[in-house]
């Protein structure tokens, strides 16, 4: 019981992400991991370069580890404001997109000026998305309203449907005057009187 009441209390103290904070999130945490990514890259070269030019390394003995490049506060805080404007399901086209641009190696402070110009480009092709899309309603719509709203009635003759045939009728009744058991002549009463055995059975 109690355990129940603890779980409870745990998972409403905790309250649920929205989902435009998770999508800033993970493009910002993208940034960073990309960032020092090429930082290393660019150590390396450093590094390769002056043992090509037999210059001495001396880096190694600095007490203090080498520093990562910081973004601006300025630019971080543009940043955040656009990220929080990416739709989720923008999310991984995106990245997509901001990693393909880093393939060439750029400096690392250009780097978020990059990752600026890949959330302009997705919101501008979303908005041109939109305005098709709405085109596209209002053109379907003019359709419908274009439609003839008189009403055709149809040909009597369409209306009236034709007679059912039974297939298996009853066979017609004819009336008890066509039988020849009663057709015959009329007789007087003295002729019937004298001849009573000749009445139809």
């Amino acid at each position: 019981m109690l355990s129940q009441l603890f779980s409870a209390h745990s998972t409403s103290a905790v309250p649920e992400r929205a989902e435009s904070t998770m999508t800033k999130d993970c493009i910002l945490r993208e940034l960073e991991n990309q960032m020092k990514h090429l930082q290393h890259i660019q150590w390396e070269k450093e590094r390769e370069e002056k043992q090509r030019k037999n210059i001495a390394d001396y880096t190694w003995l600095a007490a203090a580890p080498p520093k990562y490049y910081e973004v601006p506060p300025l630019v971080q805080m543009e940043l955040e404001d656009m990220c929080g404007r990416v739709l989720s399901i923008e999310t991984g086209k995106l990245l997509e997109r901001f990693r393909d641009l880093l393939e060439r190696e750029p400096d690392v402070k250009e780097v978020p000026l990059i990752l600026k110009a890949v959330i302009n480009e997705t919101i501008q092709n979303r908005a041109e998305d939109d305005s098709l899309l709405d085109v596209l309603r209002k053109r379907s719509f003019n359709t419908v309203r274009l439609r003839d709203k008189r009403v055709h009635p149809f040909n009597i003759s369409e209306q009236v449907l034709p007679p059912t045939r039974r297939a298996l009728s009853m066979p017609e009744f004819r009336t008890v005057a066509n039988y020849s058991i009663f057709s015959t002549p009329k007789r007087t009463l003295p002729e019937f009187c004298a001849k009573p055995d000749d009445l139809p059975v």
